[in-house]
């Protein structure tokens, strides 16, 4: 679902992101991913992501959820379940090849985007 704003009239990280990337607000997820994946795995994030997605559902629900944010304090409390709770299920790919979402890429990427914004 696209919200494009909360009641304060902010833009959400998602839309953000598609009207500065000139893509579909849709396509946040997936782009992020490959984005804040490990440089090295990015080719291979590029192609897996579109092949086998449910490989990488938590990453892509924590994206979502970060897409939906209006605030930076939002996007750093989100990137914590990176490490919490989706690194710490068992899985192949993320924990031995160590292919999965950098939560400290995320809040650069959302630092940029967002960048600080007066009190309200």
């Amino acid at each position: 679902m696209n919200s494009p704003s909360n009641s304060a009239g902010h833009e959400s990280l998602r839309d953000a992101y598609a009207r500065l990337q000139g893509c579909a607000p849709e396509a946040f997820e997936r782009q992020m991913f490959v984005r804040c994946v490990s440089p090295g795995y990015r080719p291979l994030a590029f192609v897996l992501i579109r092949l086998v997605p449910d490989w990488f559902k938590l990453d892509l629900e924590v994206l979502e959820d970060v897409g939906k944010s209006t605030r930076l304090d939002e996007v750093r409390e989100l990137c914590g379940d990176f490490k919490v709770g989706v690194r710490h299920r068992p899985s192949f790919i993320r924990d031995t090849l160590g292919l999965r979402t950098s939560g400290r890429r995320v809040f650069a990427i959302a630092q940029q985007i967002l960048g600080p914004r007066p009190a309200s």
